[in-house]
């Protein structure tokens, strides 16, 4: 009952906001912008010719228009000009920018939730980002792409990861929109004060190599026993940290075996009992154990202290130069602003075996096309562009640089002329926008084409497995495992055959959509 009434209460909600806020599906004067209560330096276009609307479009000649609705909760002034470059390329297509659902889901807090009851009042926009594809594959809320995709000669150019993404069965539902890279932060003013030099620990630069994880370890353990030595004072790092939160077995998988991704996922199934795998898990335990990533948790009392805070969050440690290595994700590049420090970004570390080369582990996000959409052709056109497309990624790059911000998604598709645009705008030392050490993921990416993506937006059951993990503990002991009070070994076989039953599971049952039903 309480699920039925939260349910009404929301649909009552977007009804009121939609109603305030939107006009319906047309456009006002051509300008192909929804409500226009958003402009942008790319949409505001002065023009005497009443055929050129807002975003600079001539649509002079043109008699019988397609109307499409856009929402993602990407940043908006950004969006909004990419629709305006899409509308310009095609002048026959008016897009409308939905603002008004990112409002009525919390800024995104609840944007599955407010998807699921637009449709339910036939108000689904035509192409959109996604939270995560299980609500809106159960709830048969999405367009099955996979005859364009196959017909589209273009899609030849999306990365092999990128490929096998949103794919059930023979069934794709939708489309990775750019990966967000996890590399490592390196405070460079550390690495001077203490006297390391990255080429001792891997890095040949003039070569583009790169460091194995081991290496990395080691200048992580070394530089924790100098700083301490140095200050006397226990709270400095080699590695951020944040307990529970192991992110490199998570990101180094795909470095230990070429024919796994993220989390030893190798297409069909988890890895979890594999040795390799068993031993990276336990290597991440033991850094927080030996102290070699930051854990305050087991002092809070001198956290309180240090930091003036029990519980601080781990950026502030990188931040106040108490770390030295910070592997995160290009969405983090405010730290360059952010820090007193000169940084630099480097690529997650390579494995040890022979002839082993970089895998470079992202986040990713996905968009999809609405099941009801009119113009499906047209629908997918503009989510290619506004993901992995050729004329849409070059759109991107430029607009960014125009605004004098980084990339912090970049593309999931091969272009030649997108990378080097990209390649000169961040490698080159005279940019403005210049990230040391980024040209070393570059060189990954388009030599070797080795990105390796998560799934958790697009993989069914993995949610369900984390929260188990997470919250059964006395079926996971997670908790234990994290404490060192049990080895991973101990649980490698529960935590595989869970989470590879649950995947196969909802597989198969997706494979089938949209003729699918659930269990109650």
């Amino acid at each position: 009952m309480k699920r039925i009434l939260l349910l009404v209460m929301l649909i009552l909600s977007v009804l009121l906001i939609a109603s305030c806020n939107r006009t319906g599906k047309t456009t006002t004067g051509g300008s192909g912008t929804g409500t226009g209560t958003t402009t942008t330096k790319k949409q505001t276009t002065t023009s005497n010719n009443p055929n050129v609307d807002s975003c600079g479009v001539d649509r002079s000649g043109i008699t019988e228009f397609i109307t499409l609705e856009y929402a993602s909760f990407e940043n908006e002034e950004i969006e909004q000009a990419m629709l305006c470059e899409f509308q310009k390329l095609n002048p026959h297509i008016k897009v409308i920018m939905r603002s008004d659902i990112y409002e009525m889901s919390h800024s995104g807090a609840i944007w599955n939730s407010t998807l699921i009851s637009l449709a339910s009042i036939g108000d689904l926009p035509d192409v959109f980002q996604v939270q995560a594809m299980d609500d809106l594959i159960q709830n048969v809320l999405v367009y099955d792409i996979t005859d364009i995709w196959n017909n589209d000669p273009d899609t030849a150019h999306v990365l092999p990861d990128a490929q096998n993404a949103v794919v059930y069965g023979d069934r794709r539902l939708g489309m990775l929109n750019g990966q967000v890279f996890q590399g490592v932060f390196i405070n460079k003013d550390l690495l001077d004060e203490f006297n390391f030099d990255l080429e001792d620990y891997g890095f040949d630069f003039a070569n583009n190599e790169i460091w194995n994880y081991e290496q990395m370890i080691q200048l992580a353990r070394d530089f924790t026993q100098r700083a301490r030595a140095k200050y006397d004072n226990k709270f400095y790092w080699g590695l951020d940290g944040e307990y529970h939160n192991l992110e490199l077995s998570w990101g180094l998988a795909p470095s230990i075996d070429e024919n796994w991704g993220i989390f030893s996922w190798d297409g069909e199934k988890f890895n979890f009992t594999d040795p390799r795998f068993i031993n990276l898990y336990q290597l991440e335990v033991q850094l927080f154990l030996d102290g070699i990533r930051a854990d305050v948790k087991k002092d809070p009392e001198g956290s309180l202290l240090e930091f003036g805070s029990a519980d601080p969050g781990i950026d502030l440690f990188f931040q106040l130069g108490r770390v030295l290595l910070f592997p995160n994700y290009t969405w983090n590049f405010d730290q360059f602003n952010l820090s007193p420090f000169e940084l630099m970004f480097v690529p997650f570390p390579k494995g040890t075996h022979e002839d082993a080369v970089p895998r470079i582990p992202g986040q990713v996000g996905v968009h999809a096309i609405g099941v009801n959409t009119e113009h499906p052709q047209e629908a997918y056109e503009l989510a290619k562009f506004m993901t992995w497309g050729r004329e849409g990624f070059l759109a991107k790059i430029r607009i960014h640089h125009e605004l004098g911000e980084r990339l912090t998604k970049f593309p999931v598709s091969d272009y030649e002329d997108v990378w080097y645009e990209i390649e000169k705008i961040y490698t080159d030392t005279d940019s403005d926008l210049y990230v040391e050490g980024f040209d070393l993921i570059i060189n990954a990416i388009v030599e070797h084409k080795q990105s390796v993506f998560a799934f958790g937006k697009w993989l069914p059951g993995y949610s369900e497995f984390k929260n188990w993990y997470q919250n059964k503990e006395t079926e996971s002991h997670y908790r234990a495992v994290q404490a060192g009070q049990i080895q991973f070994a101990d649980v490698a076989q529960t935590w595989e055959d869970k989470l590879n039953g649950l995947v196969q599971e909802r597989m198969a049952l997706y494979a089938k959509y949209p003729n699918i039903t659930l269990d109650e």
